[in-house]
């Protein structure tokens, strides 16, 4: 009889750990669904229904509170300022936002801080999940010029960045 309880015992443990955060097996499934590429990186995440984000310019962003995250990668692809970021988490929708306080560094060519922002919504989780961001970069176009160099920045007393050359048309 106590062959038959201890192995029941052990599998209704592990059968709640799994389920300990709620619906986490479809969350963590659906979070690091991954995107094919050839370079052999890591994979990416579609961000919200492949939504694009806004880079919202408020020079009196507090980009001091933000949950911890790490920027993996980021590039310009199809006209929009693309990052992949990953983070713990996975039982609970995380939101990423990117701030400027829209002053231009005076360099050649024009520079912009750009300030990523997570905000995990108390999601304890442990699940380590990569997603896929998209930003319009319509705040990021300085008209007195036709490329600008985009930094995004990762607060949380780091200082690594990412640097960004775009090319802009300028209208005639």
């Amino acid at each position: 009889m106590k062959s038959i309880i201890l192995p029941c015992a052990i599998t209704l443990a592990f059968a709640l750990t799994l389920n300990a955060c709620g619906s986490k097996s479809a969350a963590s499934a659906e979070a690091t669904e991954t995107s094919a590429n050839d370079s052999g990186k890591k994979p990416g995440k579609k961000g919200p229904k492949n939504k694009i984000l806004p880079i919202t310019v408020d020079p009196n962003a507090n980009t001091s509170e933000t949950d911890n995250f790490s920027l993996y990668s980021a590039e310009i692809e199809d006209g929009y300022l693309k990052t992949i970021v990953n983070y713990s988490g996975g039982c609970k929708e995380h939101n990423f936002s990117m701030v400027t306080n829209g002053m231009w560094l005076k360099s050649n060519p024009p520079q912009l801080n750009l300030t990523l922002l997570h905000n995990a919504n108390e999601d304890f989780c442990k699940a380590f999940i990569f997603d896929t961001l998209r930003f319009d970069m319509t705040n990021c176009v300085n008209p007195s010029v036709n490329k600008v160099v985009l930094r995004v920045n990762v607060p949380g007393g780091k200082t690594e960045h990412v640097e960004f050359e775009y090319e802009l048309q300028k209208s005639k």
